[in-house]
């Protein structure tokens, strides 16, 4: 029997109804802090209005965002610049195989520091220097491998997206 997703979420032992999506949030490092409040419950964990997370962190949150950025592209060129050089084709195509080489890197990179560093450390290189961790907003707890990818998977489609154009 199958059921649709139209029909309302079956309860879990407490009798909340079971989520179907867990999303990442950022929040600061030092909030992570073991909490009693159990009337915050209906609260998802790090939403603006919950006060298990008081510090601010959008700014933070940009901040990190362009650290990671600008080490990813950057990490991308200092291995792409020699693999140019090694004299693979003419003259002229070193700076295509330079712009290249530095895509294909910056892909890798990116998925080496937003899943897997992520998922072992909790954070980013930017949201480590920033004292930003990524929880789920469900429970509270680390994010898993899953949805580290998953998020990162969105990301490259928005991405690509974009670059494509309507």
């Amino acid at each position: 029997m199958s059921t649709s997703s139209a029909e309302p979420p079956l309860p879990d032992g407490a009798g909340r109804p079971r989520r179907t999506s867990v999303e990442l949030v950022a929040v600061r490092r030092r909030d992570l802090v073991p909490s009693s409040a159990a009337a915050l419950e209906h609260v998802k964990h790090g939403a603006k209005n919950d006060p298990r997370y008081p510090s601010p962190r959008e700014l933070r949150s940009v901040i990190s965002f362009a650290i990671d950025l600008v080490a990813h592209w950057a990490l991308a060129f200092l291995i792409a610049f020699p693999v140019s050089r090694l004299g693979i084709g003419s003259e002229s195509f070193a700076p295509v195989l330079l712009v290249l080489a530095a895509l294909v890197l910056f892909v890798l990179v990116s998925f080496v520091d937003r899943v897997l560093v992520q998922s072992v450390f909790g954070a980013t290189v930017g949201k480590a220097l920033t004292g930003l961790r990524m929880i789920r907003d469900d429970t509270g707890g680390p994010g898993t491998l899953w949805l580290f990818l998953r998020n990162w998977l969105l990301s490259i489609l928005v991405v690509v997206g974009a670059a494509l154009g309507p």
